[in-house]
């Protein structure tokens, strides 16, 4: 619909007048940048309110994003804090774009899909039970009983291990890997004397008692499973073989697992 500019101040006119027509020329545009069509709203939107018009926003989406953020402040210990930092700060943002009655659309438009995102890319902290697990069973290990060459793949593995026993923003990828690297490391340990290797066993056997201590998430059948192979684990005798060592390892290991 025209506008009626009868009587209006010429230079104001002149200046809608030549926003509206960017305004439109943006609006054919068939690729437009963002910061395009943002700096065209704003230039008409300030034009028009210049000539005594008033502008209506619609914060509904900001209110929206803001009210879904506000229910994770709660639970706001279970994710990473670098991750929760980000919520926080665009949480801020929005929330004060809520109270600013000169806040423009593209900006508010803007700080709602900011945060978002933010709740989105939300990063909860990893479980570190079987790391911390992997690093007591390394550190109780004895590396003079091992030859040199195997036993500093483990030391390699336990200081990455050690590092993210303390990084509060390490992510359960990260940690999983630093896991598997550092049992396998020690699973790898050759003996000095040319005897069997035994650590990986007494790994799985502490990785299961760690688990007791949350054995009532687990279903009965699959428990039950864990302590048998934990029995037979704890129950091969010192002149066993290196295979079957391996495989007492490995059934508790696949027990383990295979909790449910």
């Amino acid at each position: 619909e025209a506008l009626d500019t009868s009587g209006m101040d010429a230079e104001k006119v002149a200046a809608f007048t030549a926003a509206l027509e960017a305004a439109q020329a943006v609006a054919a545009d068939k690729n437009p940048t963002q910061a395009q069509v943002d700096k065209a709203y704003v230039d008409l939107d300030e034009a028009f309110e210049a000539l005594g018009g008033v502008v209506t926003v619609d914060k509904t989406a900001l209110d929206a994003a803001v009210t879904a953020a506000e229910a994770k402040v709660a639970e706001k210990d279970k994710y990473t804090p670098a991750s929760w930092q980000k919520v926080a700060d665009a949480l801020a943002t929005a929330k004060g774009l809520q109270a600013d009655t000169t806040a423009k659309q593209p900006t508010i438009d803007a700080a709602k899909d900011a945060l978002n995102k933010a709740v989105a890319d939300l990063v909860l902290k990893a479980v570190k039970t079987d790391l911390n697990t992997a690093v007591e069973t390394a550190e109780a290990l004895n590396g003079d009983d091992y030859t040199a060459e195997t036993w500093s793949k483990v030391t390699a593995a336990l200081e990455t291990a050690k590092v993210l026993q303390t990084n509060e923003n390490a992510t359960q990828q990260q940690v999983d890997a630093a896991v598997e690297a550092l049992n396998t490391s020690i699973g790898y340990l050759a003996n000095v004397s040319g005897g069997p290797n035994k650590a990986a066993l007494t790994l799985a056997i502490n990785r299961a008692e760690a688990k007791k201590a949350e054995k009532d998430k687990y279903t009965t059948d699959s428990w039950q499973a864990v302590e048998d192979a934990l029995t037979a684990a704890k129950n091969i005798g010192a002149d066993a073989t290196q295979e079957e060592i391996n495989a007492a390892a490995k059934a508790l290991n696949d027990a383990l697992d295979d909790l449910v």
